[in-house]
């Protein structure tokens, strides 16, 4: 088994011990108290993906869960769940384009290039124009 099988496996485990911890009540049933279908209550109880966040909140809440026990471990195991299913990566954008505002293209005065970034564009001109002149 993957560690994102288990990770799911274990969560929805959880989920059926609340729901035994309930007395079982019947998905139609349990379906009604947190208006949702009885799909998406199949679903929540199944391992072959990770049940949403809104739906283990109502749930748990149509269970009889105390809102502090959701909002605390619940919700901790939830999101350990997650963290594993989906986890939350580095940007691949380098860290020297993160934050800096976009700028309109301009087109330059010398060449006539449109230019994203003018001080990139303006070291070019200083540092590798002069020697294309030489060359040529």
């Amino acid at each position: 088994m993957t560690q994102y099988q288990q990770a799911i496996t274990d969560f929805v485990a959880r989920l059926r011990q609340a729901h035994r911890g309930a007395g079982a009540p019947a998905h139609r049933r349990l379906a009604a108290d947190m208006g949702y279908s009885v799909a998406t209550v199949t679903r929540a109880f199944r391992t072959d993906g990770p049940p949403s966040w809104k739906v283990v909140t109502a749930m748990l809440t149509a269970l009889g869960v105390p809102e502090d026990r959701i909002g605390g471990p619940w919700r901790r195991a939830w999101t350990d769940m997650m963290d594993v299913v989906d986890p939350i990566t580095a940007p691949t954008v380098p860290a020297r384009v993160i934050g800096l505002r976009a700028q309109e293209p301009v087109e330059c005065d010398l060449c006539g290039a449109l230019v994203a970034d003018r001080e990139r564009h303006t070291r070019f001109h200083r540092e590798f124009a002069p020697r294309a002149a030489l060359a040529g």
